[in-house]
C-alpha cells in the first residue's frame, strides 16, 4: 500500500523540487527503553508542509494516524520508522530503535502462622517496595511481618526499570475496642529488628489502625536529638530502629513521644537492640 501511495503522489507532481519537508517526532519517554504493555505515544513534529505521514512500527503493523498510539505485544527491539511527504511528492523520513522489556511477575504467600507476607518472583535482580493501606513504608525486603488488619501491597521493580504489583488483604479480627479510649498503647518496650522474626521488629501501637486521627510519633536519642518523625504513623514499615534517612540506629536506650487528636500524648522509652 506505502508503494501505492508513493506512486500516486509522485504522479501528481509535474516539476523536480527540493524536500520541502524534514521528519522527526517524540516519544512519551526520556530514553528509548519502554516495558511490555506500555502505551507508546508518538508526537509528530515534521516541518514543513506535510500532508501525509506514513509510520512503521517495526513489528508488522504500521498507520496513517498523525500522532499514533503503540501498544508492543512481544519483548525486543522494534525500528519505528516515519516517512512524510508534501503535496509535490517530495518525503522525508526518519527512524529511532526501541526497546521493549519484560516486567517481573509477583505474587504474594501468606504464612498465617509466622504472620508474615512473602514477594515470589521469576526476577533474581529486583527491588521491593511495600504498602500499607495505599500508604508506602520502608519496607524493602521480599519477606514482611504483619501485626494488624489491612490491605499490604508489594511493588516489586527489576534493573530495566520495569515493575509488577500485587496486593494480600490480612484480616487478624476486631481490634476496634481501643478507638473507644482515648490511652495510646505501645505493646513492646523493646526492640530487636536484626533477628528478622516478626517480633518486636517495629515499635507497635495497639489498634493505630482504628484511631480516628493521624498519629505522630517523634523519637529521641539519649542526647534529646530527634532522630525519626513520623506523622502519619503506622506500625507497618514504622519505627524499626533506623532515622528517616533509613541508616541505623545505634543500639540503646530511646525516649518516644506519641500524639494523635482526642487521646493522650504518650511518651515512654524503648531499647533498640542489635
Amino acid at each position: 500500500m506505502l508503494k501505492q501511495i508513493t506512486t500516486l503522489i509522485l504522479l501528481l507532481s509535474s516539476i523536480s523540487v527540493s524536500a520541502q519537508v524534514t521528519a522527526q517526532f517524540t516519544i512519551n519517554n526520556s530514553g528509548t527503553e519502554f516495558c511490555l504493555n506500555d502505551t507508546i505515544i508518538f508526537t509528530n513534529t515534521s516541518t514543513g508542509d506535510v500532508i501525509i505521514s506514513y509510520w512503521d512500527f517495526g513489528d508488522g503493523t504500521d498507520t496513517w494516524a498523525d500522532n499514533p498510539k503503540h501498544v508492543y505485544k512481544s519483548t525486543g527491539q522494534y525500528t519505528v520508522s516515519l516517512i512524510v511527504y508534501d503535496d509535490a511528492g517530495v518525503s522525508n523520513s526518519t527512524s529511532i530503535t526501541l526497546t521493549l522489556n519484560q516486567a517481573p511477575s509477583v505474587t504474594i504467600i501468606n504464612n498465617p502462622i509466622q504472620q508474615s507476607l512473602a514477594a515470589i518472583t521469576n526476577d533474581a535482580n529486583v527491588t521491593y517496595q511495600w504498602f500499607y493501606n495505599s500508604t508506602p513504608t520502608v519496607e524493602t525486603d521480599s519477606v514482611v511481618y504483619y501485626l494488624e488488619s489491612g490491605n499490604y501491597a508489594v511493588v516489586v521493580s527489576n534493573l530495566s526499570g520495569c515493575s509488577s504489583s500485587a496486593n494480600y488483604s490480612v484480616n487478624l479480627g476486631d481490634d476496634s475496642t481501643s478507638a473507644d479510649t482515648n490511652e495510646i498503647t505501645v505493646l513492646n518496650n523493646i526492640l530487636t529488628p536484626g533477628i528478622q522474626d516478626g517480633a518486636n521488629d517495629v515499635l507497635f501501637i495497639q489498634g493505630l489502625n482504628y484511631f480516628s486521627s493521624a498519629c505522630v510519633v517523634s523519637v529521641y536519642n539519649k542526647w534529646g536529638q530527634l532522630v525519626y518523625f513520623n506523622n502519619e504513623y503506622s506500625n507497618f514499615g514504622g519505627f524499626e530502629g533506623r532515622d528517616n534517612k533509613g541508616g541505623d540506629l545505634d543500639a540503646g536506650t530511646y525516649l518516644y513521644v506519641i500524639k494523635s487528636a482526642g487521646k493522650k500524648t504518650t511518651t515512654g522509652y524503648v531499647d533498640l537492640i542489635r
